[in-house]
């Protein structure tokens, strides 16, 4: 009761436990419906949870305490030590069951919902448009971060949306404003330890910070936002934005990562990829708000003669450059890779949260028409603004449900291939996997680790069908290229000797037409029970009445011989 008790004494508002449920049954309906809840085991990002499982099986806190230490300091190819420190403690509690994995990320976008819901009433916005934030910020491409088990953004867009609430708490409202100071500051640092991106947002939440200072003030000047509290925030969260900037600089580096990362800024990228990011998120819907607003600003101006009465324009100047100092860091993040799905977040809270302000913006005015009794019509800007958002975040659900539908059938998929191989191999068989070396990458990880890991099927060679890593100075192909055949046993298709000793041969999607053109010459297809499922995947099983026994003998692939010797049948 206690804690009810605080939070109406914060949020005196009787519909917060509807308002929950709603983003309950939202997200897990979302979930539930597409299949995605139960899609198990995918490819990407998952084949570290066995091991990590694993590792933290019998760990101590004191372990975990130099591990997190270790990865706040080191100099490795990404800066997310809290990312890895959470995702440990998960994997310690819930272990390799992926059901309970998806349940549990399901109640982190719940709570991300209503912490995000929250955060918008406490600085003033009605119901209504705090929903309508919400939903157009988390929908979308970006819901994937929902269903996904690996990513940064799940995680950072939690403790986002706290720091946004306990930065609001501390501004609007009157009880334990210290200990708000101090969670937002908590919160926000955690973030920026999840994600890279979460760091450019430090900027973003100061200005913020500020604005709604300012905002809350009877006489709003900018000497008033920037004293007390405010500078003394304000230069800590700076520090820590420019320490950690500096870290990975100098420490972590910038270009390790071939599809991320910075390297060097040009006009062109940078407009591809703003372009881009507003297209996805439907960003210039807020063109069309700033049309509106500016006609019936200019109308009711010229014909009423009531400017003092209108909130002045150059009040929207602050959502404005806050949109611009979240949006541009993003965009220029990601120039190198595009921003799509994940990677909106949380650069897609520039667009929304201009939107639903410019939407507050044509309510309040348009309340005045009360008090001048104009007619009815004189309500129809802040309809039309409304209905526009309301069909824009209908246009992200659906967005969301295609994204969804189509990761869970690719789960469907990758867990019936898997079975498929599961029941026709023995631990022993010699198994081939056709890949591609670049496509298949971490594909190909995964389904080694999946091998290894769940079915015990570790006697597993990998044959790349064409060397479609390109001659390249960067570093990170070279990283490649080394690293595959680090990772997996080699195996060449044209000895005679190792391709008799096969007992399955599995192919990615996409590569058997390859394959069968390639081994024409002594593949023999009546040998084999073939598989396949709508997902592409494909194995071929030996027949059991033409297997025998033999004895294999593993060289390294570069070493130019045979791989398999002494096979009798």
């Amino acid at each position: 009761m206690k804690i009810k008790d605080t939070l109406i004494s914060i949020f005196p508002d009787n519909k917060l436990p509807v308002i929950f449920l709603f983003f309950l049954l939202m997200w897990f309906g979302i979930l539930t419906l597409t299949g995605t809840l139960f899609s198990g085991y995918h490819f990407i990002d998952d084949h570290g949870i066995f091991k990590e499982s694993q590792d933290v099986a019998h760990t101590t806190i004191l372990r975990e305490a130099n591990i997190f230490k270790r990865n706040l300091t080191a100099s490795t190819m990404r800066f997310r030590p809290f990312y890895w420190f959470h995702r440990r403690m998960m994997l310690a509690v819930l272990g390799t069951d992926f059901t309970a994995l998806s349940i549990y990320i399901g109640f982190l976008a719940v709570f991300t919902s209503f912490f995000l819901f929250l955060f918008m009433r406490k600085t003033g916005f009605s119901t209504l448009e705090s929903v309508l934030f919400v939903c157009l910020t988390l929908l979308g491409e970006q819901a994937a971060v929902w269903w996904m088990l690996g990513t940064g953004e799940t995680l950072g867009m939690l403790l986002f949306s706290l720091a946004l609430l306990f930065m609001a708490l501390s501004v609007f409202s009157n009880r334990k404003k210290i200990l708000s100071n101090v969670l937002f500051v908590i919160f926000t640092i955690l973030a920026s330890w999840t994600k890279e991106s979460f760091i450019l947002m430090i900027p973003a939440l100061i200005f913020l910070k500020l604005w709604l200072t300012y905002q809350k003030e009877e006489k709003p000047s900018c000497s008033s936002c920037l004293r007390g509290e405010n500078i003394v925030i304000s230069v800590v969260l700076l520090l820590v934005c420019i320490v950690e900037l500096i870290h990975i600089l100098r420490n972590v580096g910038t270009t390790g990562v071939v599809y991320a990362g910075y390297e060097g800024f040009t006009v062109t990228k940078f407009l591809k990829i703003l372009i881009q990011m507003t297209m996805s998120t439907h960003g210039w819907v807020i063109l069309i708000q700033l049309v509106l607003i500016g006609i019936v600003y200019y109308v009711k101006s010229k014909k009423h003669k009531i400017t003092a009465l209108l909130t002045p324009l150059h009040t929207l100047l602050w959502p404005v450059i806050l949109a611009g100092l979240i949006v541009v860091p993003q965009v220029a993040l990601y120039m190198k890779s595009g921003i799509q799905e994940r990677y909106l977040l949380p650069g897609a809270i520039g667009y929304t949260f201009l939107m639903v302000v410019l939407l507050r913006y044509v309510r309040l005015n348009t309340l005045l028409s009360r008090e001048l009794k104009w007619k009815a019509k004189e309500k129809r800007p802040q309809l039309v603004v409304l209905i526009l958002l309301i069909i824009v975040a209908l246009l992200q659900l659906r967005v969301t449900r295609y994204t969804a539908i189509g990761f869970a059938r690719d789960g469907q998929h990758t867990n019936a291939w898997l079975h498929s191989i599961q029941q026709n191999t023995q631990p022993q068989d010699l198994v081939l996997v056709i890949t591609r070396m670049k496509k298949h990458y971490e594909a190909s990880i995964s389904l080694k680790t999946y091998m290894d890991f769940k079915m015990k099927r570790k006697n597993t060679l990998f044959s790349p069908v064409t060397l479609d890593i390109k001659p390249s100075k960067h570093i990170f192909w070279k990283q490649l290229n080394n690293d595959f055949y680090s990772r997996f046993p080699g195996f060449r298709l044209q000895d005679p000797g190792d391709r008799d000793c096969v007992q399955t041969i599995i192919i990615f999607p996409g590569l058997e037409k390859r394959f069968l053109d390639f081994s024409a010459p002594w593949f023999k297809p009546a040998q084999f029970k073939r598989y396949t499922n709508d997902g592409g995947y494909v194995s071929y099983y030996k027949k059991r009445n033409l297997l025998s026994t033999g004895v294999l003998h593993r060289t390294h692939p570069r070493d130019g011989v045979c791989l398999l010797r002494s096979c009798s049948y």
